[in-house]
């Protein structure tokens, strides 16, 4: 009896020791990253993936009809000329998701000179927004995840207290570089927010025109339902932006440049919608 009981003793020393001794399996121990390890009991050292933002402009006509630079042909119905537009291209910076009390941005700067004479620190949330480049693109690390969001927010251009960011000397590859288009940039101007370029064809002759967006707008726009962010999750957002809302108080036809680019400059915010956000 005596021998059976250290054996068993034996055994159970041993299984300790073996449970004890087992080597820890290292994992991402963070349940906010994408990456977090179910069976890691070992933090590993900078292993650990945040999630990512990214932002996709959907670009339509009306709500049944994409658009596509100069198929469309917007057509005065008093007479017979038409309008093709060529180019429309703007910044969005600074893309916020609101929860009732607070909001979420991005957690990456980078370091920008402004028209001030004093440097900004410039949220990594800036994209140029263009009809040819229709696919999704990544924004940035997402301050946090599983929150509820009730609407989201966005630039169109650049925050106009900060001042104009002067692109000189930044990375090639960063959105306003001047390197990355060379139409964003003018001599007079500075850095463009945005800029169309279209043209009228009546019955003797065609008209081109292009118009320098300057003047930029903050867009605030409510879900129809709240959503709950997946905790540890990339986030997409899929913006869509009418033209027909866009161009519906701007009489192209008509107007000069003036009163176009103020016309475009006022009514942004009154042509996106908010097609998804998961």
């Amino acid at each position: 009896m005596k021998s059976k009981r250290h054996s068993l003793l034996f055994l159970l020393a041993l299984s300790l020791c073996l449970f004890a001794c087992a080597e820890k399996e290292e994992g991402c121990l963070d349940v906010y990253s994408t990456n977090f390890d179910f069976d890691a009991d070992k933090p590993c050292e900078d292993c650990c993936e945040s999630p990512v933002f990214s932002l996709k402009v959907s670009h339509y006509w009306d709500s049944l009809n994409v658009f596509r630079y100069s198929n469309l042909v917007f057509e005065n119905q008093d007479s017979m000329d038409t309008i093709r537009i060529h180019q429309l291209g703007f910044f969005i910076s600074d893309v916020r998701l609101h929860t009732m009390d607070d909001s979420l941005g991005m957690d990456t700067y980078v370091e920008v000179a402004n028209t001030f004479g004093s440097n900004l620190f410039l949220e990594s949330s800036i994209n140029w927004i263009d009809q040819k480049s229709l696919s999704s693109e990544a924004l940035g690390i997402l301050l946090h995840s599983g929150e509820q969001i009730e609407a989201v927010s966005f630039w169109v251009g650049f925050n106009s207290e900060y001042g104009i960011p002067d692109p000189i000397g930044l990375d090639p590859v960063h959105p306003i570089s001047i390197e990355s288009d060379s139409l964003n940039w003018s001599e007079d101007q500075g850095l463009l927010y945005g800029y169309m370029n279209f043209s009228r064809q009546g019955n003797l002759a065609v008209d081109s025109m292009g118009i320098e967006l300057l003047a930029p707008s903050y867009v605030k726009l409510n879900l129809e339902s709240a959503v709950t962010l997946g905790v540890g999750e990339d986030v997409s957002l899929d913006l869509r932006l009418y033209y027909s809302e866009l161009l519906e108080p701007c009489s192209l036809i008509s107007a000069n440049s003036m009163q176009l680019r103020t016309c475009l400059e006022e009514n942004f915010g009154n042509s996106f919608q908010v097609f998804s956000l998961n």
